[in-house]
């Protein structure tokens, strides 16, 4: 299996060859809490911790109780990789 830290999924090989994604389970991925702050956006959480806004689908799959980017409100608790 081969894993990339940054990332909450790994690869494996199924028993018919081809290469599969399989997603960590939260507990293998080293989070944060972070309170929202107003004005605060996935996007632009995503370019102060990736370098890259369009990475923002990264904290969307760490917090999964939020459905949409345009959903997070100052004062959510959201999970943050470390």
């Amino acid at each position: 299996m081969i894993s990339n830290s940054l990332s909450r999924y790994t690869t494996d090989v199924a028993n018919d060859g081809t290469i599969v994604a399989v997603r960590k389970q939260y507990s293998e991925v080293a989070i944060q809490i972070y309170i929202v702050k107003p004005g605060d956006t996935f996007e632009n959480l995503a370019a102060k911790i990736y370098g890259d806004s369009s990475q923002h689908w990264r904290l969307l799959d760490l917090n999964p109780q939020i459905d949409f980017s345009f959903d997070l409100k100052a004062n959510d608790r959201i999970r943050i990789p470390l």
